[in-house]
């Protein structure tokens, strides 16, 4: 069965992101490339490919995340605190769990002040009983079945939280991907 490399999958999810181009456009080039070497790999990698990754390690970790045989999560949610305000867009979000996943490459922390921004946005979410996993390169490309080991793990906590009766006082917004329902407004802003 062929593979779609990781690096065209993230060359593609860069190049819809910033708009460079547009899934129409790519599958015209397929359509007229149909018989060069290797076309149904090209294919494969626009078939996975999603603009809303912002990172080369957001799209690996979604191929790692489908290699696992994870549940696939939503994409770059925004999270609204217990009040209703917007605390962050999430790179990953299962809704079924209750879960965020966070994929952190080393350059989104060479300020200070971000560490502690990020530090303090999930403990405000964890307080509103959201549950974080967060993961690195070295996870997702030496680690992959302890990456699995510790999502199934925040799924189980998850899922725990539900059971006991625990609200959920975060919700999250659907305006950014398109869908049409949203749990709650943003504040007018």
């Amino acid at each position: 069965r062929q593979q779609a490399s990781g690096a065209a999958v993230s060359a593609i999810d860069f190049a819809l992101h910033e708009a460079m181009t547009d899934l129409d456009e790519l599958y015209d080039v397929l359509r007229y490339c149909w018989n060069w070497p290797r076309i149904r790999r090209a294919a494969r990698a626009i078939r996975l490919s999603d603009a809303r990754s912002e990172s080369v390690l957001e799209s690996v970790s979604r191929l790692a995340l489908r290699w696992l045989r994870l549940p696939m999560p939503e994409l770059q949610i925004v999270v609204l605190d217990r009040w209703g305000y917007p605390a962050g867009r999430l790179d990953f979000y299962w809704e079924q769990f209750g879960v965020a996943g966070e994929a952190d490459g080393k350059s989104k922390y060479v300020a200070d002040s971000t560490v502690t921004e990020e530090k303090f946005r999930q403990e405000r979410l964890e307080d509103d009983r959201l549950v974080f996993v967060r993961w690195g390169w070295t996870d997702v490309v030496n680690r992959p079945r302890l990456l699995k080991a510790r999502v199934e793990s925040a799924f189980e906590r998850g899922v725990a939280r539900d059971r006991s009766g625990l609200t959920r006082l975060w919700s999250v917004s659907r305006r950014q991907t398109g869908d049409t329902t949203v749990k709650r407004d943003l504040p007018a802003g």
